[in-house]
């Protein structure tokens, strides 16, 4: 009778340790996530949104989506091929794995830096940036597919002051701009020209702002601008209206033939810093007007030049050494460049947008041990193999990105597709299989010493970046990163809340927040609990923000203030805006309404608190048919089985 009990109780009891071992190292991968990301708080970015996808002309463009719900990981299409390519309308958007899932949240959007220390970098010299986030989206996905994608990348500087009216004599401050007649059809914004000795080059700056068109005598939309200007050097200086734009469809940073602009003259080509008002960036269709900018919403920062070769003093140059594996290289002259503020002079900062490739693919940094034993356990006890059968019963290819590796017949270096990395974060190097061995059973790397002596410390083969051979290096106790994947198709990727949320007239985009306020007289006709309700963006649901400063009516029609004020966005089904929000009678019972009729404003500072991190796994599997609806309904299934953890913590810091 006790064996028999015993037979009958394992399997169950096999089922509940497996789920505490999934859910502990759920822990575990969300805890080192947050101490990574903490250890560099000025790396943290300003938020991360979800995306969209978008079929045009050839190639699909990959655009924010703050409305999708942060628990939504369905793919955004309407079927799934053989293939495992998910269709919208017969269009591959990507497959299934990037384009749903965990890599919704893709988009990274102003993680900052101080531009490096200058340093040799394979055969190159300047300052080496690893992003935190890579791999990343690219215009391709290399191994997977033949899609062209049109992702975000852009690095761009410190946002610039903000002053109204037109610039008035005197020597231009270069973090300054102007904008003037932001109320009507001839808003104008004033760039900074560049001047010797650092203007040698052509400026160009990025530029976004909430417009306001009038289509018809009746009908006024709201439509968010994003674009770069161009401003040709002088050595007058001065500052120059915003003009013409264009759309940098390859990212190579300068307009290029075929890529669309605005033609503010008319004379058939881009013309870089040509006079004209922000009409011509919003562009306008025949018939619509310029009606209004939002005068909180503009932002205008120098954008840095992608290059080739470095021109000497020129700070604002980068190279992108491995696009892939985010390694960007910085002109050594921005190291010591400080730039004026309103503040006092600063060090200059790179804030880069991009979108992460696979939030599958797990990083862990450590040092390479420098004495016996010469082995190290992953945090991952199941790494998965080349070849490894995947949820959708296809076989494994490995990351996906294209590393190095030495042809020896070739005697050259070539890419390949690997299902392990190791990086060195000094020189941004790509470690040769041949320096270590991974036993994927146990999840454990042991490292090799290839000249087998350990007279000269543990010597390992790395393929430096331009590099055409590989180097030895003693690899002992170096800094690297692995990255790799893991059976159960685990992944783990922080959420945060925005730095700061400015107001929207209207339902909120990414980084706003929306409120209605009581019309100048007369009784309020909205109810009463959006009357004292601040909505946010769908992404942001669940996140923390702090309220700065509040002016409101409590229920005895007295006007009070709140401030520094946490509150938890959370959601209704019976609200009737249709948006998460925070309520201010979590922090007064008797909060009625918010007001601005006595102050000119109801809200100031409404700032991010929170970031988190979330891991997701799932043991499940499905097979794919010819059927894309039956496709899409057993990839939804199998979305459904996934398990999720997060762990949470505080951080209240403007971007750099």
């Amino acid at each position: 009778m006790g064996i028999l009990a015993v037979v009958r109780i394992f399997p169950g009891g096999f089922h509940v340790l497996a789920t505490a071992r999934n859910q502990a190292l759920a822990q575990q991968l969300a805890r080192q996530l947050l101490e990574r990301v903490s250890a560099a708080p000025d790396g943290i970015p300003e938020q991360i949104v979800p995306v969209t996808y978008t079929p045009v002309s050839g190639a699909v463009r990959v655009d924010s989506a703050a409305y999708r719900i942060p628990g939504d990981t369905a793919p955004p299409g309407d079927g799934v091929d053989s293939k495992g390519m998910v269709l919208q309308n017969g269009t591959e958007v990507g497959y299934w794995p990037y384009v749903s899932g965990a890599n919704i949240l893709r988009r990274i959007v102003n993680e900052g830096h101080r531009v490096p220390a200058p340093r040799a970098v394979g055969s190159d010299f300047g300052g080496l940036l690893m992003l935190t986030f890579a791999p990343v989206l690219t215009d391709t996905d290399d191994y997977v597919s033949a899609i062209v994608y049109q992702p975000a990348f852009d690095v761009v500087g410190a946002d610039m002051a903000l002053l109204q009216g037109t610039p008035s004599g005197g020597v231009e401050r270069e973090y300054q701009y102007y904008a003037d007649k932001v109320s009507g059809p001839t808003a104008t914004l004033y760039l900074p020209r560049a001047t010797a000795p650092n203007g040698v080059s052509p400026r160009t700056y990025r530029v976004s702002f909430t417009a306001w068109v009038q289509k018809t005598v009746t009908l006024v939309v709201r439509r968010e601008v994003a674009g770069t200007v161009t401003i040709d050097s002088d050595p007058a200086g001065g500052y120059v209206a915003a003009g013409e734009s264009f759309t940098d469809t390859n990212h190579n940073g300068v307009w290029d033939t075929g890529e669309p602009f605005v033609d503010a003259d008319g004379n058939g080509q881009y013309d870089a810093g040509i006079a004209a008002n922000p009409s011509n960036l919003v562009q306008l269709a025949a018939g619509e007007v310029l009606d209004s900018l939002e005068l909180d919403s503009i932002r205008v920062a120098r954008q840095f030049a992608q290059v080739t070769s470095f021109t000497p003093g020129e700070p604002y140059e980068y190279k992108r050494i491995n696009w892939e594996l985010g390694q960007l290289l910085f002109n050594p002259a921005g190291y010591n460049y400080y730039e004026s503020r309103q503040e006092g002079r600063v060090p200059l900062v790179a804030r880069v947008t991009y979108d992460v490739f696979d939030w599958r693919i797990l990083h862990e940094d450590f040092r390479i041990p420098s004495s016996s034993p010469l082995q190290l356990r992953l945090s991952v006890p199941s790494l998965r193999p080349k070849n490894a059968v995947l949820p959708d019963s296809q076989l494994n290819g490995g990351l996906n990105v294209p590393l190095p590796t030495f042809d020896t017949t070739a005697s050259t270096v070539v890419l390949e597709n690997r299902d392990f990395a190791l990086i060195d974060r000094e020189t941004g190097g790509i470690f040769l299989p041949t320096s270590y061995n991974v036993d994927y059973t146990q999840g454990s790397i042991t490292f090799v010493d290839n000249d087998a002596n350990p007279a000269n410390g543990l010597q390992m083969g790395v393929i430096l970046p331009g590099a055409t051979s590989p180097t030895a290096i003693d690899a002992g106790g170096r800094a690297v990163t692995a990255l790799y994947m893991a059976n159960g198709d685990w992944s783990v990727q922080p959420m945060k809340s925005a730095d700061a949320y400015l107001a929207s007239v209207v339902k909120p985009n990414a980084a706003e927040y929306f409120i209605k306020l009581p019309p100048p007289a007369g009784p309020n006709p909205d109810p009463v609990e959006v009357q004292r309700r601040i909505y946010f963006p769908w992404a942001d649901l669940n996140q923390r923000v702090r309220v700065g400063v509040a002016w409101y009516h409590d229920v005895n029609g007295n006007l009070k203030q709140l401030r520094d004020q946490d509150f938890l966005i959370t959601s209704s089904k019976t609200d009737v805006i249709g948006q998460p929000f925070v309520d201010l009678i979590d922090a007064d019972p008797n909060a009625v309404g918010l007001t601005d009729l006595e102050y000119g404003y109801a809200l100031k500072n409404v700032e991010g608190l929170s970031i988190s991190s979330r891991t997701f796994w799932n043991t499940g599997y499905f097979t794919l048919s010819n059927d894309p609806t039956e496709n899409l309904k057993r990839l939804i299934r199998y979305r459904q089985g996934t398990h999720a953890s997060a762990m949470e913590t505080s951080i209240l810091r403007r971007s750099p």
